[in-house]
């Protein structure tokens, strides 16, 4: 078996994880992914080790997997044995990947390598007459790949995920409001499909952005695809975030590359009141606060990738074959996948109506988010009533309702005529599978400087009361 595109370190790490933990991934792994098929001899070493131990015990490794390696790494070489010990430590430590995410890329790759040597062994068998063989082997090379079929979880006997509980509850990070955070269960999770609702030129993107932000704070790989932003835009909004860096223009449009003083509404939490406040900030072409912004946040050990595909041009499948890419050759698996935003992409199918297509869109956008074991948002417009308003509801989301529930969480900003003129803004907490879905919080900003966020509190009338309360008033306002 030829093996001219080894697999990804990424996917190795989560194949050996299974193997060690999983008795149904290594009974199928067993019996169609041969030892040769990794690129190490360390690796070799830990798939022959689980290999052996379903052969006699019928089972995965599981706890039993740090006395089974003690014991074969005794013949490791001196050399070797350190950096084998540590490798083995890291696969036990990492977050369980996704089973069936590792299914398909596994079976992908041995499809794509038996197809590899077949066309060699029917070329040779062509040219040798012997047609008989040719088919054989072009029929066996079709029936390749890895089946991805399994017993499911043995609900009575396998305690593997009751007692995996508590290590996979925190969050993976924050939406960058602190009290909206507290709504949400501490922040946003993983395999959590997340939708930003907003009015036509009403923040989506940059509350987007302040997720992005936090993410790289947090050491996390981030992916932020853009769909109507320039990659430049996006690129001038990060470096504004990261360095609180002022983009102000001339009239003209000219760019100011001199430091400014910005004025800054803050909030005083125990006067309850606000207050003006004056920073100077350097400026977004300015090279060496923007270098020195990127070099801070590099630092946390993240990243963020930014990815412009021309409006309309990229479907879902777009998207999911450019993560294979960036996995397979740039070894790059990302934690946070913003797409910005999936309304106005292309259809999965030519032939779907706008609702139906939309609605493709968003399963697939839940697909990738289970799949790839990764956090997914983007953004939504709300319906032209909503536009003026400073509180949304479920009924404000524009083209099909449906949209609502193929997602997890669903974030609305929202603002009246007068908090637009004075910067403020409500985050509302409109739809959670898991918590309560009714919440809202008041915040300022300061774009100039590219902060989404400069000061947060609930707003005075939600101080005493449950969010059904709230809610019910809030409806009969409406109804009003």
């Amino acid at each position: 078996m030829t093996r001219r595109q080894p697999l990804t370190q990424h996917l190795t790490d989560s194949i050996l994880y299974l193997l060690i933990t999983d008795k149904d991934f290594l009974g199928i792994a067993r019996q169609v992914v041969p030892l040769e098929l990794f690129q190490s001899r360390l690796v070799e070493r830990i798939a022959g080790l689980c290999y052996a131990y379903f052969d006699q015990f019928n089972s995965a490794p599981r706890g039993h997997f740090q006395d089974e390696f003690a014991r074969i790494a005794k013949n490791i070489p001196d050399e070797d044995r350190d950096l084998s010990i540590d490798y083995a430590q890291r696969l036990q430590a990492m977050q369980p990947p996704e089973k069936d995410y590792v299914f398909s890329q596994l079976h992908n790759f041995i499809r794509s390598r038996r197809l590899e040597q077949s066309a060699m062994e029917v070329a040779r068998a062509v040219e040798s007459g012997n047609l008989d063989a040719a088919e054989r082997s072009m029929l066996e090379a079709l029936k390749s790949g890895v089946p991805t079929f399994e017993s499911g979880l043995d609900y009575m006997n396998d305690k593997t995920p009751m007692l995996r509980r508590d290590q996979n509850k925190g969050p993976l990070t924050s939406c960058g409001i602190e009290l909206m955070d507290r709504s949400l269960g501490g922040g946003l999770f993983r395999k959590h499909f997340v939708v930003v609702l907003g009015k036509y030129k009403g923040f989506k993107t940059w509350a987007l952005v302040k997720i992005g932000v936090e993410s790289c704070r947090r050491g996390l790989k981030v992916a932020h695809i853009s769909h109507e932003c320039t990659a430049e835009e996006m690129e001038e909004r990060y470096d504004q975030a990261f360095g609180s860096l002022h983009a102000v223009r001339t009239d003209s449009g000219l760019p100011i590359k001199e430091p400014l003083e910005i004025i800054v509404e803050r909030y005083d939490r125990k006067k309850d009141s606000f207050y003006k406040d004056k920073v100077v900030r350097p400026s977004v072409w300015d090279a060496s606060a923007v270098k020195r912004a990127r070099n801070a946040i590099r630092r946390f050990g993240g990243g963020l990738w930014i990815k412009k595909y021309p409006m309309g041009s990229a479907s879902m499948r777009d998207i999911f074959a450019w993560l294979d890419f960036m996995e397979r050759f740039e070894g790059v698996v990302f934690d946070v996948v913003i797409n910005d935003y999936a309304d106005i992409m292309a259809s999965i199918k030519e032939n779907d109506q706008t609702r139906d297509a939309v609605n493709q869109t968003y399963i697939w956008h839940k697909r990738l988010a289970d799949e790839r074991n990764s956090l997914v948002l983007t953004a939504s417009q709300s319906t032209r009533a909503a536009i003026g308003k400073d509180t949304f509801s479920q009924k404000d989301f524009a083209e099909d309702i449906r949209k609502l529930g193929n997602v997890d969480v669903c974030i609305a900003v929202a603002q009246n005529l007068v908090e637009e003129k004075e910067g403020r803004s409500n985050a509302l907490l409109l739809a959670s599978r898991s918590r309560k879905a009714w919440a809202r919080v008041q915040f300022g900003r300061a774009l100039e400087i590219g902060q989404a966020v400069t000061w947060e509190r609930y707003p005075p009338s939600m101080k005493a009361e449950t969010s059904e309360k709230l809610r019910d008033r809030t409806e009969g306002r409406r109804r009003e």
